[in-house]
C-alpha cells in the first residue's frame, strides 16, 4: 500500500457501482477466488514504478494468498455491454507500471476477445451484480414459515383427601395465581412440580386442527400433596379442563432482500452468493 500517491474524494460517473462493489468486497473480507481480502480503498492514485506517472484505480485491495501479500488494483466496468479488450489491455498496462496485480470487475460481463486477452495476461475477471429473478432458476427463492403460538387456559379440579382424617374434599381453581396454589410436594414439603409445567406439556403434545380445543385429562398420582391454607393434603386426583388456542404467525424470506450481490469467476465460472 506504500505505492498509494493520493485518495481522490470526488465523485465521479460509476461511482454507485464501484461503492457497490467495494462494500460486497468488505464484507466477502475472505475467500476472493484464493485471495484472503485486508483492506479495501476507493478511487486511489498510484504511482507508477517505471514511468513515474500516476494512475487512477477505482478500488484497491490489499490482500494475502498462499502466505504472500498481493496488492490488487480493480477497475470497475458498470456498461451496458460485454467489456472489451481494450479495457483489459490498459488494465495490465498499468498493472506492469505499477507492479499491483490487475483485475477488473463488471456488472455485465466481457467480450470473448478480452476474455481470451485476460486469460493470456493474467489479468482477474469478475462479475458483481445484484440478485435478479433468473439467478435463483434452480434454487429456492423464498421461505415461506408458518408457526403456530399456543396458549392454554387450564381450568382444573382436585380431588383431595385430609392427610390426618382420610376425608375427602374438592378444590376448583381457575387460572388462578394465587400464590402457591398451583405447586405440587412431596410428604416432606418439599415442591415436585408446578401445575403450570404440566399443562405447557400437554400443550406441547398438542396437535392442533381447531382454533381452539378443550381436553380433559386424568392424571393419577402416589404420593403427592397439595398445599392450602398452610395444610398438606394428599392428592388422589388431578382432573384438567384446557382450553387452548392458538395465534398463526407467517415469516417470508425473500431471497432478493437476503442476497446483496452475486459474484462470477469469469475463468473458472464459479458464483459466489453474499448475504446482506
Amino acid at each position: 500500500m506504500d505505492k498509494i500517491v493520493s485518495e481522490v474524494n470526488n465523485l465521479k460517473a460509476g461511482t454507485e457501482f464501484e461503492l457497490f462493489c467495494k462494500g460486497v468486497l468488505e464484507q466477502l473480507s475472505t475467500d476472493l477466488y484464493g485471495y484472503d481480502i485486508t483492506l479495501v480503498k476507493h478511487d486511489v492514485q498510484l504511482m507508477g514504478l517505471q514511468s513515474g506517472v500516476s494512475h487512477q484505480t477505482d478500488i484497491l485491495c490489499s490482500t494475502e494468498k498462499d502466505g504472500q501479500e498481493v496488492t490488487i488494483a480493480i477497475e470497475c466496468k458498470d456498461y451496458k455491454k460485454g467489456v472489451p479488450k481494450e479495457k483489459v489491455a490498459a488494465a495490465h498496462s498499468y498493472s506492469f507500471d505499477t507492479g499491483v496485480h490487475p483485475m477488473i470487475i463488471a456488472s455485465v460481463g466481457f467480450q470473448s476477445g478480452a476474455i481470451i486477452y485476460a486469460e493470456s495476461c493474467g489479468v482477474d475477471l469478475l462479475t458483481i451484480k445484484k440478485p435478479e429473478n433468473y439467478d435463483f432458476k434452480g434454487l429456492i427463492k423464498n421461505i415461506n414459515i408458518e408457526f403456530r403460538i399456543v396458549n392454554p387456559q387450564p381450568e382444573y379440579s382436585i380431588q383431595l383427601e385430609l392427610v390426618e382424617n382420610e376425608t375427602e374434599g374438592e378444590i376448583k381453581q381457575s387460572n388462578s395465581n394465587e400464590s402457591g396454589s398451583s405447586l405440587f410436594y412431596n410428604k416432606f414439603g418439599e415442591l415436585i412440580f408446578d401445575i403450570e409445567e404440566l399443562v405447557n406439556k400437554e400443550a406441547h403434545n398438542l396437535n392442533l386442527k381447531n382454533d381452539s380445543i378443550t381436553r380433559d385429562l386424568i392424571k393419577e398420582y402416589g404420593d403427592v400433596y397439595f398445599k392450602h391454607e398452610g395444610e398438606l393434603l394428599k392428592l388422589k386426583k388431578l382432573q384438567f379442563n384446557i382450553k387452548y388456542t392458538y395465534t398463526t404467525e407467517n415469516i417470508n424470506i425473500e431471497g432478493e432482500k437476503v442476497i446483496k450481490a452475486i459474484i462470477t469467476n469469469i475463468r473458472t465460472g464459479e458464483t459466489k452468493m453474499v448475504r446482506n
